[in-house]
């Protein structure tokens, strides 16, 4: 009897150390007129796929409707694909064993088959940050679940169209949610969210996650006013894509700073600061920090004017198209600190206004304004502003280019490189005496321009340069420069002078021609030259006048004209040949004979 009293107390702690159970249902939620594939989480739900008779489960109020499938995994999971179900209602899920049966309960594992509300969400903090650093988005809302199994995603849109999944997400509660995002939105860009619950997608948050960097502060506008005087200062740079991420805009020196009053947010590239009445000497730096605490400091300063004086203009002479160097003191430490403008007054005596067509700062001491193309005869004030002062410049006069025509050789016969000659130049506007004259060059192609040895004002057309006597051969232009106004290269031939060697003429042929008839005759020598415009060719019978013929430049060393008929029988004929300035008289004669018919 004891034996069997304790056999069946064995038998009952073995029954009570395998009761089955389901403890829980993933999803819990299942949406309405959807096939869902549910997980069952328990114990001792059998010991392989043969143990199990059935899945069902039994909707309130409804029938025992079986699983489209079941599957065995392990004693403590099997899933089941659920039918679509059209009406809301809870339900019992039981699962059926060899040895018995065991089901879910509506209270402590339900089971929903509805339509899960759509999840919303309300707020996210924070709602900005910087492009460099990731961040722990905190979402606020309705409807995230009963459970993290409800959660399937959260992610987040950037520029509304690049969709990122956060890094990790956490279920905290039904409103709360926690998202993690990288370092992928770039500044300036923002970025929405949105869940999935149970897989219902939530609309896209109104509230937005925006980067912003740190503020930089390229220039101030103006930089330089008065002691005592309120003035509103342009801050120009990247800032804050609206006012209500820029925390403080403050001014003053190191250390003593004051705050803007007040400033002006005007957009991301300009905030406008008013300074109120600066101390004497003052050099004020100006710093703006985000809502982030970065911050900005100006690399400019915003100083007190000093008094501007304008010494000299040079020259005081020249083209209307001239660059004018201006010297003085006081021009600012940068370009922006000095506007320079002409005042105009032209020969009908009407006044005009201009800016130069370039203008450079060089130094506080020091700028230039090339004049924009302005008429002969014009007289030109330059004036420039700093701050509230004016300076204006003695009047610069305007005066015609001087230009080159053409230049001819004084020493007739004489371009041979080792003579020693003087080239007078021709043209105009070589200005009222030599003292307008600044220095008469001469350039070879290719090479270094050569002053003149000394140079002779004419008048104001012509003018002479001295040239060395040992030159290279090739060919030469000149300029003049006229008041510190250069004429323009000389390129047309008439303004080339061109040194080379005599011409030499070693033979003629044929040595005989006949008098009836139009002869070629061919001079063959050496420095002929590669221009036929260069070449002319003279010839005369006897103690007769030189009648010019028309050569053809065959090569630097050959020639050959045209004689014509009808000259006397037994006459002499002498040629001369001039290339450029050189000229040669021919030793060689040629004898004229009668034709062979006579």
């Amino acid at each position: 009897m004891q034996k069997l009293t304790l056999c069946i107390v064995l038998a009952m702690l073995v029954a009570a150390a395998t009761a089955q159970t389901i403890g829980l249902i993933s999803p819990s939620d299942v949406r309405l007129n959807t096939v869902t594939t549910i997980t069952i989480s328990g114990s001792s739900l059998g010991s392989s796929a043969d143990d199990v008779v059935s899945v069902t489960f039994t909707p309130t109020p409804g029938s025992i409707t079986a699983c489209n499938w079941f599957k065995w995994f392990s004693p403590s999971k099997i899933t089941c694909n659920l039918p679509e179900v059209s009406t809301a209602a809870q339900a019992i899920v039981t699962v059926t064993l060899t040895g018995g049966a065991v089901a879910s309960t509506y209270n402590s594992v339900p089971l929903d088959f509805s339509n899960p509300p759509t999840p919303a969400i309300s707020t996210i903090d924070p709602t900005v940050g910087d492009p460099v650093t990731s961040y722990k988005i905190t979402l606020t809302g309705t409807d995230f679940g009963n459970s993290a199994s409800d959660l399937d995603d959260v992610s987040y849109l950037i520029a509304g169209k690049n969709v990122r999944s956060c890094t990790s997400f956490q279920y905290v509660s039904v409103t709360k949610i926690f998202c993690w995002i990288d370092t992928d939105i770039s500044a300036g860009q923002s970025a929405v969210f949105r869940v999935t619950v149970n897989g219902v997608e939530s609309t896209t948050s109104t509230a937005t996650f925006r980067t912003v960097s740190p503020p930089v502060i390229s220039r101030l506008t103006p930089r330089v006013g008065s002691a005592g005087a309120d003035r509103v200062v342009t801050l120009m740079g990247d800032f804050p894509s609206s006012a209500s991420l820029v925390d403080t805009v403050k001014y003053g020196a190191s250390g003593s700073e004051s705050s803007c009053s007040p400033f002006t947010y005007v957009n991301f590239k300009k905030i406008m600061c008013n300074v109120v009445s600066p101390s004497a000497s003052f050099s004020y730096l100006f710093r703006v920090c985000n809502t982030l605490g970065s911050c900005a400091t100006s690399t400019e300063t915003y100083e007190e004017a000093l008094t501007v004086t304008l010494t000299s203009i040079s020259p005081l002479r020249g083209s209307g198209s001239h660059r004018v160097t201006i010297t003085g003191t006081n021009f600012g430490k940068i370009p922006r600190d000095t506007a320079i403008d002409l005042s105009i007054l032209a020969p009908d005596t009407s006044v005009s206004t201009a800016s130069c067509a370039a203008r450079n700062w060089l130094t506080p001491s020091k700028m230039t304004c090339t004049l924009p193309g302005i008429a002969s005869g014009s007289k030109v004030t330059i004036r420039v502003y700093i701050h509230s002062q004016t300076v204006s410049s003695s009047a610069y006069e305007v005066l015609d280019l001087p230009t080159i025509d053409y230049v001819r050789n004084n020493n007739a016969g004489q371009s041979d490189p080792n003579i020693e000659r003087t080239v007078t130049v021709y043209g105009s506007n070589f200005g009222s005496s030599a003292d307008d004259i600044t220095r008469v060059s001469y350039t070879r192609s290719g090479e270094i321009t050569r002053h003149c040895l000394s140079f002779n004002w004419i008048d104001s057309t012509t003018v002479t340069c001295h040239m060395p006597t040992v030159l290279a051969l090739g060919s030469y232009t000149f300029a003049v420069v006229v008041r510190d106004q250069q004429t323009l290269a000389s390129t047309d031939l008439d303004s080339i002078y061109t040194v080379r060697f005599p011409p030499s003429i070693d033979s003629v042929y044929p040595p005989k021609i006949y008098n009836d008839v139009t002869s070629t005759v061919t001079l063959t020598g050496d420095n002929f030259g590669t221009v036929e415009a260069d070449v002319d060719v003279w010839y005369n019978v006897g103690q007769d006048s030189l009648k010019e013929v028309s050569p053809t430049l065959v090569s630097s060393t050959k020639i050959t004209v045209p004689i014509p008929s009808g000259i006397a029988a037994g006459s002499f004929i002498r040629f001369k040949i001039r290339v450029g300035d050189q000229t040669l008289f021919a030793k060689y004669l040629m004898v004229i004979v009668a034709s062979p018919d006579v």
